[in-house]
């Protein structure tokens, strides 16, 4: 993006608006939402006090997909609202719409977003940070033979670690998994280093292998500052059959998403809107799910799937 004609090109507001965005959007990579929202808190900041129409979407789209991945969807609608008041997102800057869907158990819209993001973006990197998330979200066949081809383009050993995670969850082989964990975490993205570690415990687990799964399971209880994906905590949004936890394997997947989306705090109206049904279908579900659980109120849901969130999805 050219340098606007306003105050930034004028002070040192510009340069220190795009120093703050870069780090924030390293650390994001790496796996720490919680430090890079700080630092998109700064850029918006930043930005704010000169040029917002030009570069503070930039930083909002940054907030939305941070405040996602911790499982804040207030402050992330929030954010998002206000980027969609100033500019249409493009390239890049849809990871945050991608991760609210997420976080809202959408992730055929998440994939969606991104595919559509990754079909226009230009440069390379770009288009292969877009493409992996894809495949952690479910759809590595689809692009496993297109970050291949971005990994012979590129410099470096962070193209191919993210090649070989897509070409490890499309076979689902636990040992390619975990290799692909550990070149993840070499070049510095803890986050998806995490999800492909405990991908192969899943897959392990699938397959008979207690030990090696318990095995690969410890190795990704770290939680990249309390990072929320569908990979995490035993869920898989894979190409197979989806190993969820036993508390939740009594529902079926459309009363998996309206509970969770209860146990974080949503409202009837607000999940209908979401996952496009009715509020009464919505008050259906959600007494089918107080009945197989035998309790009587959303408050004894929130206490009872809190320690297993954000794991379902509606893939």
């Amino acid at each position: 993006m050219s340098a606007p004609n306003s105050e930034l090109t004028t002070t040192d507001q510009y340069v220190k608006f795009w120093c703050a965005a870069f780090l924030a959007r390293a650390l994001r990579i790496a796996g720490r939402p919680a430090t890079a929202r700080g630092w998109w808190a700064e850029a918006a900041s930043l930005a704010r006090a000169a040029a917002p129409s030009l570069v503070l979407p930039v930083a909002l789209d940054g907030l939305t997909a941070c405040a996602a991945l911790l499982g804040d969807l207030a402050g992330a609608r929030a954010a998002m609202a206000e980027s969609r008041e100033l500019a249409r997102p493009d390239g890049e800057q849809r990871l945050g719409e991608a991760r609210l869907h997420v976080a809202g158990g959408r992730v055929d819209l998440a994939r969606t977003a991104l595919a559509e993001a990754a079909r226009d973006a230009g440069h390379l990197t770009y288009k292969g940070l877009l493409l992996t998330d894809i495949a952690r979200l479910g759809g590595a066949k689809a692009v496993a033979g297109r970050l291949s081809d971005i990994a012979g383009q590129c410099d470096g050993d962070l193209a191919p670690a993210r090649a070989r995670l897509a070409a490890a969850l499309a076979a689902q082989n636990s040992e390619e998994l975990v290799a692909a964990g550990v070149a993840l975490e070499a070049s510095g993205c803890s986050l998806p280093a995490t999800e492909s570690t405990a991908a192969a415990a899943a897959a392990w687990r699938r397959a008979g292998h207690a030990r090696k799964a318990a095995r690969a399971q410890e190795q990704a209880a770290a939680r990249c500052e309390n990072a929320r994906s569908p990979r995490l905590g035993g869920v898989v949004v894979a190409q197979g059959p989806v190993d969820v936890p036993d508390i939740w394997s009594a529902l079926s997947e459309r009363e998996r998403v309206v509970a969770r989306l209860v146990a974080l705090g949503w409202t009837n109206r607000e999940i209908a809107a979401e996952v496009y049904l009715s509020v009464k279908t919505v008050e259906y579900h959600l007494s089918n799910v107080f009945t197989k659980y035998d309790i009587a109120n959303r408050r004894r849901l929130r206490d009872l799937l809190q320690h297993t969130l954000p794991l379902i999805s509606s893939s």
